[in-house]
C-alpha cells in the first residue's frame, strides 16, 4: 500500500534561519483550522512573538497580514510506498519479505531468526503463522 502526499504552495522564508519558526507558525495555523497556504505571515515579528508565547506559557497565532494569500492549490503530489506492521516507508535498515504474503518488514519492527538474513530459508511473518 502507499500514502499520497499533496503539497500546497506556502509562503517561503527570507534567508535561511527561520525554518523552525515557520514550522511553528504553520503548525499553529493548522491546529487552529487555518491553511498556511492562505496566510501572509509577518516573518520579522516571529522571534519576538515566540519569546512572548514562551513567557506566557501559551502559543498564539503567529503574526500575519489581514490580506490572504492566493491559494494556488496542490502544486506537487508524491506517493510513498509503505511496508511492515508500522506502515512506514523503506528505511536504511534491513528488510525481510514474508514468503507467504510477500509483505516486507523492517528488521527493527519484528523478530527474525538471525539465520534468515544470509540464507534461502523460507520465513513467514506473524500474520501468516497464525
Amino acid at each position: 500500500s502507499s500514502i499520497t502526499l499533496n503539497y500546497r504552495s506556502v509562503q517561503q522564508q527570507i534567508a535561511s534561519s527561520d525554518c523552525g519558526l515557520f514550522a511553528l507558525a504553520f503548525a499553529t495555523s493548522i491546529s487552529a483550522g487555518n491553511s498556511p497556504s492562505k496566510i501572509n505571515y509577518i516573518q520579522n515579528q516571529f522571534r519576538a512573538h515566540l519569546i512572548k508565547c514562551l513567557e506566557n506559557g501559551h502559543i498564539d497565532k503567529f503574526p500575519c497580514y489581514k490580506k490572504k494569500r492566493n491559494d494556488s492549490g496542490i502544486t506537487k503530489t508524491v506517493t510513498i510506498k509503505v511496508y511492515c506492521l508500522c506502515r512506514q516507508p523503506q528505511d536504511e535498515g534491513k528488510m525481510v519479505q514474508c514468503d507467504e504474503c510477500k509483505e516486507w518488514y523492517h528488521e527493527e519492527c519484528i523478530t527474525v531468526p538471525s539465520n534468515i538474513w544470509n540464507t534461502n530459508i523460507k520465513w513467514k511473518c506473524c500474520k501468516c503463522t497464525i
